[in-house]
């Protein structure tokens, strides 16, 4: 949990000058506490969820944050999504950082909204808050929204996504644009980008080079780039080259 005024204030009801009182705990200021929050005082409500949640009494802490939460309180809206999380219950997780996510625009929150639905396989709502991640100005997400375009087969929206993750510096990633131009049959278009890829250290490329320069029937292209993946190792680059 952060540390914030509140947590200080919920640390202040474990009062260290009475070391005779049960684990120095000040109860009028919890009871105090207490009553302030059924009056709606949000403060008070801050207050004992640091206070329980310090004493690892997660529920009863989750209770009084909760209390918070339910009248706008974004940062205790963040906590619900925190809490949520580490007691293991991603449903709940999911619905308060959300609400948190939609008040505040929070580009981190957002961007793991989308990893948990990417986890989930929710790929077309975890596509939708990266898509919110990125515009909020998390712009790594952009692999994501790629990969994700490309499993559905949205290849120009892949296209779009994967440029612009070049754009970013992210060069290796020219050869996922060349897999998609070869899959189109567009071959003189894929070899330029994987051969980017491939300069990039995406050695992994040079077996589809090779399939271009087939495709075209340039038997010079193909023997250069075959050597070239033999040399990395490739055992079919070999193979083919003898």
């Amino acid at each position: 949990k952060n540390t914030s005024e509140i947590t200080a204030l919920g640390q202040s009801m474990i009062d260290k000058d009475k070391m005779n009182s049960d684990q120095n705990i000040d109860q009028a200021k919890i009871e105090q506490a207490k009553e302030a929050a059924k009056n709606g005082d949000v403060q008070a409500m801050l207050a004992l969820s640091a206070f329980y949640y310090q004493s690892n009494e997660k529920e009863e802490s989750k209770k009084w944050l909760e209390m918070a939460a339910n009248k706008g309180n974004n940062d205790a809206i963040r906590n619900m999504a925190v809490i949520s999380k580490e007691m293991g219950n991603e449903k709940e997780y999911l619905k308060w950082s959300q609400k948190y996510a939609v008040n505040t625009n929070d580009k981190n929150m957002l961007a793991a909204i989308g990893g948990t639905y990417m986890n989930q396989k929710n790929y077309s709502e975890a596509k939708k808050w990266f898509e919110r991640a990125y515009d909020a100005g998390e712009k790594r997400v952009d692999i994501n929204i790629a990969q994700i375009s490309a499993n559905q087969k949205n290849m120009s929206d892949a296209l779009k996504w994967y440029k612009r993750v070049v754009a970013r510096g992210e060069t290796k990633a020219n050869i996922y644009i060349g897999y998609i131009y070869l899959e189109q049959n567009k071959n003189s278009e894929a070899r330029s980008y994987l051969i980017k890829g491939y300069n990039a250290g995406a050695k992994e490329a040079a077996m589809a080079i090779v399939e271009t320069y087939r495709r075209q029937k340039d038997m010079d292209g193909m023997k250069k780039w075959y050597g070239i993946a033999a040399a990395n190792g490739n055992k079919d680059a070999k193979k083919a080259l003898a």
